[in-house]
């Protein structure tokens, strides 16, 4: 007998992309960090956008993990010594990775939960998918007893207008890779260990990589200006440990067919 999808929560069936598409497939990946290249992460992922934009696949949601990794974004290659800066993080055994969609770079580790949502996305708008997903990490940690809210955190690292944020501390980014067919909308989690230390990295890859350059406005200049009191993770908001598997179950829960 097929599988079914459970219904969803009223919270996430008020979302454009989750009334247009209410069955999905989930991919769970995050059970062991990655340590290969990030880039078999990333073209797994490209061709999941390929394939259920052909209509061969459903909607995706993805969850994965690496264990040691800065992700930079597009808008990091035009810093006068980003080259520089990304090489000599390498040489500290990171992984310093160009990715897809938008924003600016992004630590990972074994504590921070990789969350992509893929599906077709002709009679969807882009913003659509950046409320997708915010209410799906909403009501994922509203059962973990912590309360989202939306909005640019000034002083975090990826900043933007879908920072997820618990009492005014940015816990997660959301980014989106749009195609003519389908969509890929990314969010990183920080669940596990400090957010400091993880905002502590960012800044120093763009003291490195932009000396002598204003950073400007938050969210609108050339790089964030990044404060590691601006960042925490879900253990730290939620004042007891909080582990990746259990925010990957809850997440699983709420697409998952039974």
């Amino acid at each position: 007998m097929d599988e079914q999808q459970k219904p969803m929560p009223p919270e996430l069936r008020a979302a454009a992309v989750f009334r247009e598409h209410p069955r999905w497939q989930v991919v769970d990946h995050s059970g062991t960090p990655a340590r290969g290249p990030l880039e078999d992460t990333f073209a797994w992922e490209e061709r999941s956008l390929e394939a259920v934009g052909r209509g061969e696949d459903l909607p995706l949601l993805h969850l994965w993990r690496h264990e040691k990794a800065l992700v930079l974004g597009y808008r990091d290659t035009r810093l006068p010594r980003w080259a520089e800066a990304a090489e000599a993080l390498r040489a500290e055994g990171y992984e310093v990775p160009v990715r897809l969609s938008g924003g600016t770079a992004v630590p990972l580790d074994a504590g921070v939960l990789n969350v992509s949502l893929v599906y077709p996305a002709r009679a969807l708008r882009i913003e659509d998918g950046f409320d997708a997903m915010y209410a799906l990490l909403r009501v994922a940690l509203a059962g973990l007893r912590l309360r989202a809210t939306r909005g640019l955190v000034p002083g975090g690292y990826c900043p933007g207008d879908s920072d997820v944020a618990v009492g005014g501390r940015k816990v997660a980014g959301i980014a989106q890779r749009r195609r003519r067919l389908a969509s890929l909308v990314h969010a990183f989690v920080l669940v596990e260990g400090e957010g400091a230390s993880r905002a502590g990295l960012a800044a120093r890859f763009y003291a490195l990589a932009a000396p002598g350059v204003d950073p400007g406005p938050p969210g609108k200049g050339p790089y964030p200006e990044v404060h590691p009191e601006a960042v925490q993770s879900l253990s730290e908001a939620a004042g007891r440990p909080v582990r990746v598997g259990e925010l990957a179950g809850a997440l699983a829960a709420l697409l998952a067919p039974h």
